[in-house]
């Protein structure tokens, strides 16, 4: 990483930003001299390098430290820093949401924030994060929408841009997906009303929610024809 980091410095149209996994060490003072972003700057600083920190953005509302469920405060989501000596290119480093996907539980207590949404009262409950639906362009020319990695409209290579952002205007599940459609759940729960009901029973988001029920490419091909027939 260390080593990307200088190198983006000779590429002024780029704007290199990095993740990281949420960890305990985002509740704390310490988290630019622990972990993993403390190895980076160590590393920055045996090259010669000091890091300047140029803001830092908190998550919204408070948090639950993992290690200490009781404890509950800030969490650091976001910041920007530079190297000392060139603060006109800085870095972005952003921490990772994993738990509204229910996958958190699969990582080690003190490497994820988990949070218990409140389960939709209705199917037509809207998640307020929305569903991002914008062109994602993976490194073997796939394009895909950014929050449903599992629906590909075609390659670069083969299709063309065009082509494909054609195919994603005109789909009508991409459409209600945009829209978080309140029929969407209605239809998945005709087909497969068990998989839906223990969704929605775990408090999963609408937006997230939806990604789980995407999984499934029998029910994507089934929301789809029936958006089909149900659309003017």
């Amino acid at each position: 990483i260390a080593n990307i980091l200088e190198a983006a410095l000779e590429f002024p149209d780029i704007q290199l930003s990095l993740q990281h996994k949420q960890s305990s060490d985002n509740f704390s003072k310490h988290f630019f001299s622990r972990g993993g972003v403390g190895r980076l700057i160590r590393t920055l600083g045996q090259r010669g390098h000091q890091i300047a920190i140029h803001g830092t953005t908190p998550a919204l509302g408070v948090k639950r430290l993992p290690t200490n469920p009781d404890t509950s405060g800030p969490l650091l989501r976001e910041a920007i820093f530079s190297l000392a000596a060139k603060p006109q290119r800085p870095f972005q480093l952003f921490s990772s949401t994993i738990d509204p996907f229910g996958r958190a539980e699969l990582l080690d207590p003190s490497e994820y924030v988990h949070e218990v949404n409140p389960p939709p009262t209705s199917s037509s409950e809207v998640d307020p994060n929305g569903f991002d639906t914008d062109p994602m362009f993976w490194l073997d020319g796939r394009i895909t929408p950014f929050a449903a990695a599992h629906l590909t409209y075609g390659t670069i290579q083969g299709d063309g841009l065009e082509v494909v952002l054609s195919r994603m205007h005109k789909d009508p599940l991409l459409s209600a997906l945009a829209r978080q459609d309140p029929r969407l759940l209605e239809i998945a729960r005709e087909w497969n009303p068990k998989r839906v009901n223990n969704l929605v029973r775990k408090g999963i988001r609408m937006g997230p929610l939806l990604v789980c029920l995407l999984e499934a490419a029998e029910l994507r091909l089934y929301l789809t024809e029936k958006l089909l027939e149900i659309t003017p």
